[in-house]
């Protein structure tokens, strides 16, 4: 190879390295609001041609977090998607088909498989309302409903919840493959958010401690099953009936466990109790262990302890939304945390195409036997419908930091 040849590779090597990194600087300097923006108006856009997807159709968790994130949106950067919401949530709310209307009208829902796929996490949506129209009175609105429906779903669903191991803690009847169970044995880290957010939610809306305290609680007992103090990671799942965990530290469990702990210190820090020593503890000790493996690209990995699966965008945006929260509430060093806030930003702007659809987010993912599974989910953008509403809570959080 000639020595002019070789000098003229490294020439187009040099410049296509300055155009990548000129991409990824661009992209991890974008304006929170206008990242915000783009992605938003892309899920709508795409549930309007596409709504069997159900990226913004209620009570579907995955949709519930779409709304919660526009809520963040609405309130941070007066982004103007009120009408939108307000016009979908009391369309729900009319509905004769829907959870919502058969919770207001008494009509048994019956249990599902689990607490919060599709009944337990739904009202946040609604008390997230209620909160924006208390900072911004708008004498046509009437809180009465919404809150009615937070605190039915929540003392009636959430906290009878029929499924429990021996010492409470939130189960289900299905866990994985090859193993047994004599019933409601399955823990999943899924649950800790799904099924305890309303709790922590209503004990500041209402300023009521007992939802503070029971939804603590229940946290501090997944913990016990879910939490491997050896590595600070958590599994996706536990089973009580052989007292075994999954194999996997799954990406989106850790998204769920430390999304859980930020929803409960923050309700915490008005009604401490005698779980916040442990939990807060726990939230430290997880947040330094999961930062500590976040890619070189800015993301986690989809197993997070095994670098051979692909990046996974959600639990990625999960990490950055509690690290930012537990940065402003003095639970983690601004110091220590801030290069990593800064890392997963430009990872997680990465992912967001010029269009605003958001890659690498894994579909809805049960318990696995093996890395295997979790490595063969789909990332399509139609199935992600469960880790979009992360991303945009990231993105408007990341906009409260700056």
């Amino acid at each position: 190879v000639s020595t002019q040849s070789t000098g003229f590779n490294l020439m187009l090597l040099t410049k296509l390295l300055v155009f990548l990194f000129l991409v990824c600087c661009s992209k991890s300097q974008a304006n929170p609001k206008d990242v915000a923006k783009s992605v938003i108006d892309q899920i709508i856009a795409f549930d309007q041609q596409h709504p069997e997807a159900g990226l913004f159709t209620l009570p579907l968790y995955g949709a519930t977090i779409v709304y919660d994130g526009i809520w963040e949106a609405v309130e941070q950067f007066g982004l103007d998607y009120l009408s939108v919401l307000n016009k979908k949530l009391d369309t729900y709310l009319t509905n004769p088909n829907s959870t919502a209307y058969q919770v207001l009208h008494n009509i048994t829902v019956p249990w599902g498989w689990d607490i919060g796929d599709s009944v337990g996490l739904f009202p946040i949506v609604y008390t997230d309302r209620i909160e924006y129209y208390n900072r911004h009175p708008d004498p046509s609105y009437n809180k009465a409903t919404d809150l009615t429906l937070a605190i039915e779903v929540a003392d009636k669903y959430v906290l009878l919840w029929p499924k429990n191991l021996r010492d409470g803690c939130i189960a289900r009847d299905v866990g994985w493959p090859g193993e047994k169970s004599n019933g409601s044995t399955f823990v999943w880290s899924d649950d800790q958010y799904m099924g305890l957010t309303l709790l922590f939610r209503l004990a500041l809306l209402l300023k009521n401690r007992d939802y503070s305290d029971i939804g603590t609680y229940l946290l501090s007992l997944f913990d016990k099953h879910l939490f491997d103090s050896k590595t600070g990671l958590y599994f996706h799942g536990y089973n009580d009936y052989d007292q075994v965990n999954s194999c996997c530290k799954w990406s989106r469990a850790n998204g769920w466990a430390i999304f859980a702990h930020t929803e409960a210190l923050l309700a915490l820090k008005e009604y401490p109790n005698v779980e916040t020593p442990a939990i807060l503890k726990t939230f430290q000790a997880h947040a330094k262990a999961i930062s500590s493996i976040v890619s070189n690209q800015g993301l986690l990995h989809e197993v997070v302890d095994q670098p051979s699966t692909f990046l996974e965008t959600s639990s990625s945006s999960m990490l950055l939304f509690s690290l930012i929260k537990g940065v402003q509430n003095n639970w983690l060093d601004h110091d220590v945390y801030q290069p990593v806030i800064k890392k997963l930003w430009a990872g997680i702007t990465s992912t967001v195409q010029p269009n605003g659809q958001v890659t690498g987010i894994v579909e809805g993912t049960g318990i696995g036997a093996d890395v295997a599974f979790y490595q063969s989910r789909s990332t399509d953008y139609a199935t992600s419908g469960p880790g979009l509403g992360a991303v945009v809570r990231a993105i408007v959080a990341y906009g409260s930091f700056q």
